[in-house]
């Protein structure tokens, strides 16, 4: 496939970070202040492209030089006042950037050197601790991972890794000497830098007893998309992942603000709720196992690893059902490997705030409320993850069949063109035990 044609630009600032964080190979870090970039994505991406540039220089200059060494067009566009690179900007590079890594296949500098120091030739290090802990967990099928208070790794994924090996190593011991004795009995090395204060476990050291796991397995050098070997081993693990990066509660107001300072594309829209879910949820998921957006045929998927996922919101209350995407579409990708999947964010919205629809018309630049305007929702919580996965063609068929998905038509587009048939998931029936859910996950426990 050509990357060109292929390329879908980031919606956010927050995705395009985390999209070029994966392309750098470097772990990632959130936006700062007023949703502005860290001068780290741009001196990691440069890194990468064992590009020299002047660390010391403004950010627009230095995304400059990087775009130019990429031979992509840095225009006034692609920055704003106090040093801001905007989400064009970052597009530009990431476009550019994902054009030259398809054309070399270079390993990042930050892999290189962790896998020199580790002794441990085509390791693929992780990035973040929640990749890290998921691909551990994989190793011997031991389920998703979640990372406890304070981003702390869980013993069980310890425990996990030392019994699915059989090891014969003592976990009763805390998390720190139980890490070293898995070590010792993986033959890797185990230095202070694979834990720190706490008891707590580094990123290091993860990666440390993953590279050591992957080794004993015959497992080095795989991709992302071949850690987990079933659909619904993937969905848990990216469930856990979204669940971290999840909030108890959704104020509108916040959460359209925050989206509106990231640049993104969708702020403006009303039905809130599942544009934010994708704005927290697509870079999650980049930061936690790298992957991204894909297009088939004219329609964008959210997220794919081994399988293609797009991301859904549904309140309760209302019919228990989702409009999903084109049947096309979903077709098309069902005649790929790896399938076709949709992750839905369930939870109770609140109407309380009165003003909230005022205000958010003031916001978008919309004009007053008429007789048929829809009160919006002004605030969400968020209650379950659940994911629901098709293999083929013959799956979708089946399941129609089962009428957990219909065939439902759209009305014609404002130029009076017909729009494309689209997908609906019956809750009830697809929760079935036949059904197509193949994981879950509470976010009030």
């Amino acid at each position: 496939m050509d990357p060109a044609a292929a390329f879908l630009p980031a919606a956010s600032k927050a995705e395009a970070v985390a999209r070029l964080y994966a392309l750098a190979g470097a772990p990632p870090e959130p936006l700062g202040p007023g949703s502005t970039e860290k001068k780290s994505v741009l001196l990691a991406l440069a890194h990468r492209l064992n590009l020299p540039v002047n660390p010391r220089s403004p950010k627009p200059t230095l995304g400059g030089h990087v775009a130019q060494a990429l031979g992509a067009s840095w225009t006034p566009a692609a920055w704003s006042r106090g040093s801001t690179i905007t989400l064009y900007g970052l597009n530009t590079l990431l476009e550019a950037a994902t054009l030259e890594l398809h054309q070399r296949t270079v390993r990042s500098a930050i892999e290189e050197a962790l896998a020199a120091e580790l002794g441990i030739g085509g390791f693929r290090p992780a990035r973040s601790k929640i990749e890290a802990v998921n691909r551990i967990s994989a190793l011997t099928r031991s389920g998703p991972q979640v990372l406890g208070p304070g981003s702390k790794e869980r013993k069980s994924v310890l425990i996990n890794l030392a019994e699915g090996l059989r090891l014969g190593v003592d976990t009763s011991r805390n998390k720190v000497e139980l890490g070293a004795s898995i070590a010792v009995a993986l033959g890797a090395s185990w230095t202070p830098r694979a834990w720190s204060a706490g008891h707590t476990i580094t990123l290091d050291g993860l990666n440390n007893l993953l590279a050591a796991g992957e080794r004993r397995l015959g497992l080095l050098g795989q991709d992302a998309e071949q850690v987990f070997a079933t659909p619904s081993e993937e969905a848990a693990a990216l469930l856990a992942a979204l669940a971290e990066a999840i909030d108890a509660a959704w104020d509108g107001r916040h959460c359209v603000e925050t989206m509106r300072d990231a640049e993104f594309r969708h702020w403006r829209q009303t039905e809130w709720i599942g544009w934010y879910f994708e704005y927290v949820g697509i870079p999650a998921l980049v930061n936690a196992f790298g992957g991204g957006p894909r297009r088939i045929l004219n329609t964008s998927f959210d997220y794919a690893l081994r399988s293609t996922w797009d991301l859904k919101a549904h309140s309760r209350g209302g019919e228990a059902a989702a409009l999903l995407n084109d049947r096309d579409a979903i077709e098309a990708g069902l005649d790929e490997p790896g399938g076709v999947g949709f992750i839905v964010l369930t939870g109770d919205p609140d109407y309380s705030d009165a003003a909230f629809d005022a205000w958010h018309r003031e916001l978008r630049g919309a004009g007053p409320a008429h007789d048929r305007s829809r009160t919006l929702k002004s605030a969400f919580r968020p209650l379950r993850l659940d994911a629901y996965h098709l293999r083929d063609r013959a799956a979708l068929e089946a399941a129609l069949e089962r009428e957990e998905f219909a065939v439902m038509a759209q009305g014609r587009q404002p130029d009076g063109s017909t729009r494309k048939p689209k997908l609906k998931i019956r809750f009830n029936k697809a929760n079935s035990v036949s059904g197509s859910r193949v994981a879950s996950r509470s976010l009030t426990t």
